[in-house]
């Protein structure tokens, strides 16, 4: 059974989605996604035929994005076998955006005092 991702993966790419997009490596991942059943032939010479890297890693997030959880998992094994392993863990834990996480931060502080004081 083919079970797809769950609501936090979805909302982990959808947060991460420019950072990611930005570091994955593509050019170095593709043989790794072909042989592990994540792309298919197709996919594989459509992703390698693209001009530039950045829509290289933009195809490939679309296929994380649209795949199985299987597929999110040996993703993340392929990531981490060619080093990649900070990647790795922004998909399999969150991160990434510290600016955005900062600001919420300060805010909820804020709002909290506010609160508090009142």
């Amino acid at each position: 059974m083919d079970v797809g991702l769950s609501p936090r993966k979805r909302d982990l790419l959808r947060i991460n989605r420019e950072i990611l997009i930005n570091i994955l490596d593509a050019a170095n991942l593709l043989d790794g996604l072909y042989m592990n059943g994540v792309i298919d032939t197709k996919q594989k010479e459509v992703i390698s035929a693209l001009q530039s890297d950045s829509e290289k890693n933009e195809a490939l997030f679309n296929v994380l994005e649209h795949g199985s959880f299987d597929s999110y998992s040996k993703f993340v094994k392929c990531l981490r076998e060619i080093d990649k392993g900070d990647v790795a863990d922004i998909l399999q834990h969150g991160g990434g955006r510290p600016a955005y996480n900062a600001c919420l931060s300060i805010y909820l502080c804020v709002c909290l005092s506010i609160c508090l004081s009142v």
